[in-house]
Parts: C-alpha cells; structure tokens; sequence
C-alpha cells in the first residue's frame, strides 16, 4: 500500500496513531513501516516515505485540523522526529500546555530552537487533568508553562543508551511499604526525589539564565505532584548519572566565547554544581563529587577564563531532572 497521495498518507497517519502511538515507547520508522507494509513484496524508501509525511505535516493548521486534532497532530511530529512549522509553534504558544487525551501528558521534550523533539528518557510528563480544556477534546491551558524560545538540547555527548531513564526493573525502588512512606522513612542508600527538585531548582534560581527557565517549569510542576512525595531515587544511580553528564560539561567548555548570553563562567557553575551534590548527601569523597573539584581546580590553573556553553547545563539538569524522576517510582 505504496503512498503516493495524501488520503494514503492521511491512512498512515491513522494507523501510527492508533497501533503506535505510545509517546512513552516511540518506535522507529523503519520498525513501523516493516510492520505497516508486512505484504508488499516491493522494498520502502523509508528516507522518501519520511520526506512525504513531512510534507503532509507542514501543511497550514487549518488543513491539517480538518483530518486531526491538534494533540494528534503534535504526536504525529513526536513519533516521527521531525520539526514543527511556525505556524504549529504559535499554535502551540497560544494553546499552552497540550495533552495527550487520557493518558494527561504534557510536551516535555519539545526544542523550540529548531521545533524538534527528544525522544530519549521522559518525553511526556504525567500531570494531573485540567477542566480548562478549550481546544478540541485534549488541550488545555496552564499558566507559567507556555513553551520558550530556548537553546537545543543537546545529548550528543551522552551514549543513547547510558542516558538516565526510567525503565520498568530498574535499580529505582520506592518505599518498601506504605508506613514507611507516611513516615517519610528513607531507605538506606537513597535520596528523596523531590529533595533533588528543590535543589535543581535553588540551583536555577541562583544561575539566573532565562534559557533555563523550561527546565525550571518541569521540575516546578513535578515537585507539585502529590504521587512524587514519598518517590525516592538510589544515590548509587544517581551519582553515576552525574559522572556521565560530567563528560557534557566538559565537551561544552571553552577559553573563549563570544556570546556571553549563550555561556556562562564554568567555575562559578562547577562550584555551585558541587554545592548542589553536597547538599543532596553525597559524599565528599564519591569519585563524582572529586571529579568536579578536579574541573574547579582546572579552571583556577587554566591562563584565562573558561566558560560552559547554556545548553550543555541545560542537557545536565535536564538528564538530572529526569534520573531524579523515575516513572516505576510513582
């Protein structure tokens, strides 16, 4: 069943959203298009059939409402990858934050640099539902979460798979039991999540960069979800999380830049990032926390000013955000 038309594109569209549409689970084209076109003898172009659907998406609003919704189309673009249009950004913009029907998430991984998505980790959040829907069946509006003109998110410098995630059977536990939980008991070796978020958040607040700032509005709203209360994460896990995002914030460093909007001084951010980790509980002596004192000790000696670029500390506190929020947690 060849697409060569925009009523078979629109029957693509259809079927993705109905038998793939698992924001959480995005499965790759190439899987999708083996399985849509299991009885064709002829090969598919997956970078030509990848093309035209991305042509179909940038089609006005208006056009694209009378076949979808606007959280259809929304998933559409985050299932397959690929840049929002202008025009779907000011709809986003007026809209505010966008649910997925039932399931009540919100666009997480959402780049407006260059309108595309992260699929690695979180890309929906859980919130709780909203009686102020207004556009079609799942939008609604949330002030304070309108999205931001804000620099890419760059994981380029984390291994896919060493990426903090939650995943089911992963070292995250929760409580051992409900007592345990009321009575705000830790385990051995773990760390309340939403400590974490609150000092993720001292940390923003002190950073005073605006390109931070939707980084900030996840970690708000997750600190104010009551399933997060009692959540808990291994220090271990953590900590080795921390390790692998120390090797972003060395790829982002430099001698020279000549933004200073787009950087900031990697000393001052290396002192408050160990100020974080020791305010958490982690040991002084974790081979994590030494490796930041070694990068501070580094700037102290380097000939001249070094600065980290935005988006390398953003990618961190966001792969923090996340290793800190474990979905099989709540």
């Amino acid at each position: 069943m060849p697409v060569t038309n925009t009523e078979n594109t629109h029957k693509l569209f259809e079927w993705m959203l109905e038998h793939k549409g698992d924001v959480n689970h995005p499965v790759p084209l190439s899987v999708m298009m083996k399985e849509f076109w299991a009885n064709e003898e002829k090969p598919v172009d997956v970078h030509v059939l990848r093309k035209r659907m991305k042509r179909a998406l940038c089609k006005p609003v208006e056009v694209l409402s009378h076949a979808f919704t606007m959280n259809q189309i929304i998933q559409l673009h985050f299932l397959l990858g690929i840049p929002v249009s202008e025009d779907l950004r000011n709809e986003i913009e007026k809209h505010g934050t966008l649910q997925l029907g039932a399931t009540k998430k919100i666009i997480q991984a959402y780049h407006s640099n260059d309108g595309s998505f992260i699929r690695t980790g979180h890309g929906w959040q859980e919130v709780p539902g909203s009686s102020n829907a207004n556009f079609d069946d799942s939008s609604t509006i949330s002030d304070g979460l309108t999205i931001k003109d804000e620099y890419k998110l760059d994981m380029s410098y984390i291994p896919q798979d060493d990426l903090p995630h939650s995943s089911e059977g992963g070292p995250f536990q929760s409580f051992p039991n409900l007592s345990a939980k009321q009575e705000g008991i830790l385990p051995p070796g773990h760390i309340s999540s939403l400590e974490v978020m609150s000092q993720l958040h001292n940390l923003i607040l002190v950073l005073k960069n605006s390109s931070l700032d939707s980084v900030d509005v996840q970690i708000v709203v997750e600190k104010n979800n009551p399933d997060r209360l009692y959540s808990v994460v291994a220090m271990e896990e953590f900590l080795t999380s921390v390790k692998q995002c120390l090797g972003v914030l060395r790829g982002g460093a430099h001698v020279f830049h000549t933004s200073k909007g787009h950087a900031m001084q990697y000393e001052l951010f290396m002192n408050l990032f160990k100020f974080f980790l020791l305010n958490i509980g982690a040991p002084e002596n974790d081979p994590a926390v030494v490796e930041v004192g070694q990068e501070i000790e580094k700037c102290k000696n380097a000939p001249s000013m070094v600065f980290i670029e935005v988006r390398k500390v953003e990618c961190v506190l966001m792969s923090l955000f996340h290793t800190a929020t474990p979905m099989n947690n709540i």
